[in-house]
């Protein structure tokens, strides 16, 4: 009987219907990302990890600012990132998972930019360090920066008397009184970091007496050659500083001249010689204060091998030089212009006459004090005379009747240059 209930019990069992477990849902997975810093200075290295809570590796991409940097096939997903330009970044991981693209969260980091820490370079040039009032003056500045110069600051005496944002940092000013000036630049960086140049100092003496008048000093050699392309004309002996140098310069080329002269130099007048012939002639004429470095030679480069006649007159006691000139054609006389200035300044007459076959000889030279008198037969003719200003006011113009060798007057080309060396 036993056995009858355990078999129908089993049959029971048996047929009953099977329940099927609860099957649960796959984990998602994710992406986790994790960096350094949020904030760093350049140049730097910033560490990036990643994490996932998948079992399996993962191909894995991080990004920054949308740009993939790096890819991993396994773990562990670690990354060392230089950076060394200022600016904002995000960054983000990506991974495909059965065709599903899973990102992490995004995270930022702000670079800054290194520090400046380099001051800029600043020097202070003056034209000359001593000088006699009343007279112009140029103060120059040279300043840079490895990255900008906002700002330079000229100091007179410590006293701001100029600034600048933007080259050039020059400034010309007129001293009128005597004294010592002391100068220095500073130069100021965006950063804020400042250099300041190294002190220079400016000496200005009283104007001399204006009854003192001006005084020939000495000249150079001269310089008289054919297809030269530079002129090295001497220091004339006995100059001091702040004696006045003027140099001319008789040019004979073939072609349009141009003169280049030694640093420091300044251009008082560059006048063609007129003339109806093939060649091309020209008067350069260029003053110098001497100063107390004054080089014994001094160099004139032309722009092409030419005929020259050169020379350097210095004079004492100039302040100011005024200037006038004449040229034309088939004349005579030879009529050096007047010129407009003060009592007991120095009126320089620079006569130029075209080459000649002919000996030439200048007359009428009375009252004047010859300087040169080149008398030349194949080159440019050249004559250098002066006489001191009796009164203020007009030097008038001054004639010259121009002979040859068998005392015939002749109708000449010409240039002429007055120049009034003020005291």
């Amino acid at each position: 009987m036993k056995n009858a209930l355990r078999a129908l019990m089993f049959v029971l069992v048996a047929c009953q219907p099977t329940r099927e477990l609860p099957v649960e849902p796959p984990i998602p997975i994710t992406l986790g990302l994790q960096l350094g810093a949020t904030q760093l200075t350049a140049p730097n290295t910033i560490r990036i990890e990643v994490s996932t809570n998948s079992a399996k590796p993962l191909v894995t991409e991080l990004l920054e600012n949308q740009k993939v940097i790096h890819r991993w096939e396994i773990p562990p997903y670690t990354h060392n990132r230089l950076l060394d330009q200022a600016g904002m970044y995000s960054y983000v991981a990506r991974t495909e998972v059965v065709g599903k693209t899973i990102l992490s969260p995004s995270k930022n980091l702000e670079v800054l930019a290194a520090p400046d820490l380099e001051a800029p370079r600043v020097t202070l040039t003056l034209d000359r360090t001593n000088i006699i009032a009343p007279q112009d003056l140029q103060i120059r500045v040279e300043a840079t920066d490895n990255k900008s110069v906002t700002q330079v600051q000229l100091l007179e005496n410590d006293t701001i008397i100029q600034q600048w944002s933007a080259a050039p940092f020059t400034l010309t000013k007129r001293f009128t009184n005597s004294g010592s000036f002391k100068y220095k630049a500073i130069a100021i960086d965006a950063a804020g970091n400042t250099t300041t140049s190294p002190l220079q100092t400016l000496t200005v003496e009283a104007a001399p007496n204006p009854s003192t008048a001006v005084s020939f000093v000495s000249s150079s050699p001269v310089i008289d050659a054919n297809a030269i392309s530079s002129l090295n004309l001497a220091t004339p002996v006995g100059v001091q500083e702040q004696d006045v140098l003027i140099a001319i310069l008789c040019i004979n080329a073939t072609a349009s001249n141009t003169v280049t002269p030694p640093s420091g130099w300044l251009l008082e007048a560059g006048y063609p010689l007129v003339e109806n012939a093939a060649a091309i002639k020209s008067v350069w004429i260029f003053s110098k204060y001497v100063n107390n470095n004054q080089s014994n030679q001094n160099q004139f480069q032309l722009n092409q091998a030419s005929n020259a006649r050169a020379i350097i007159l210095a004079y004492r006691g100039v302040q100011r030089i005024r200037e006038a000139h004449t040229i034309q054609n088939a004349a005579s006389p030879v009529v050096a212009p007047a010129v407009d200035t003060i009592k007991d300044a120095m009126v320089l007459r620079i006569l130029t006459l075209s080459p000649v076959n002919h000996l030439r000889r200048v007359e009428d030279t009375s009252n004047l004090s010859i300087r040169y008198d080149s008398g030349a037969t194949t080159n440019l003719t050249l004559l250098l005379a002066d006489q001191i200003q009796s009164n203020t006011g007009s030097s008038g113009t001054r004639g010259f009747i121009v002979k040859d060798d068998f005392n015939r007057v002749f109708i000449e080309s010409f240039t002429a240059v007055t120049l009034a060396l003020e005291p």
